[in-house]
């Protein structure tokens, strides 16, 4: 099952719709899709309120953003971050409602170099 196919089937699950937030993060977020990856992200700022992770029209200009917020991920993490327009010092990321945790781009950076060596 390719990326794309995950997500699709992810959305079937949840009730949000899959074209709505494609559209949403196209208009003011970022969209990555590649044979191993599809991600929709957007740049935010790690010391927001919870609520202001969930609304994904709520958007930090590039320039002051300290975080790359994974709305969502299929397929390798690695080959999504490389098609973002820049690194910030943190990715973060909610899974089904939960709290949002938050890896340090640096730990990330690691696992791209490792997953480059392949």
């Amino acid at each position: 099952m390719t990326p794309f196919e995950q997500a699709l089937k992810l959305y079937g699950y949840e009730t949000t719709d899959f074209e709505h937030d494609l559209a949403a993060h196209i208009v003011s977020g970022y969209v990555v899709c590649t044979p191993e990856a599809i991600a929709f992200a957007r740049p935010v700022r790690r010391d927001w309120k919870p609520d202001r992770f969930r609304d994904i029209s709520d958007v930090e200009p590039l320039e002051s953003a300290d975080c790359w917020f994974l709305w969502l991920l299929c397929g390798k993490l690695e080959v999504a971050a490389r098609w973002l327009p820049r690194p910030l010092p943190w990715l973060g990321f909610a899974r089904r409602g939960k709290a949002v945790k938050f890896l340090a781009w640096e730990r990330f950076a690691g696992l791209r170099k490792a997953d480059e060596k392949r």
